[in-house]
């Protein structure tokens, strides 16, 4: 049988304290519960693509449809992207990631 080409990971740490993470909070704090929702679902998304997600209009764009929260909108998911994640990254390169999220993948390369 042939293997298949995986990208990403199957699982990623998730620290106990997670939801007191600053960015966390803040969001929660600017933004309110659901958002929190929102950045776990990112993290999961980006996690299963590799250590980085490309960011345009169009993955915005399916990512709110995804989410199935009533009364998100692009410019909501945008915020929390913004909060979230390596903004110079973001801007530069039009990706999510950050110096974390790709210790946590090459780590658990690493013990594959």
């Amino acid at each position: 049988m042939a293997k298949t080409n995986k990208t990403g990971i199957d699982y990623f740490p998730l620290g106990v304290d997670f939801f007191l993470n600053d960015k966390i909070q803040f969001i929660e704090n600017e933004l309110g519960i659901k958002h929190e929702y929102v950045a776990l679902r990112l993290l999961c998304k980006l996690y299963s693509e590799r250590y980085y997600y490309r960011w345009r209009l169009d993955e915005c764009l399916l990512f709110e449809k995804k989410i199935g929260v009533k009364d998100f909108s692009m410019r909501l998911v945008d915020e929390i992207v913004q909060g979230f994640f390596d903004k110079t990254l973001l801007n530069r390169f039009v990706i999510l990631t950050s110096h974390e999220i790709q210790k946590n993948v090459f780590r658990s390369n690493k013990t594959i």
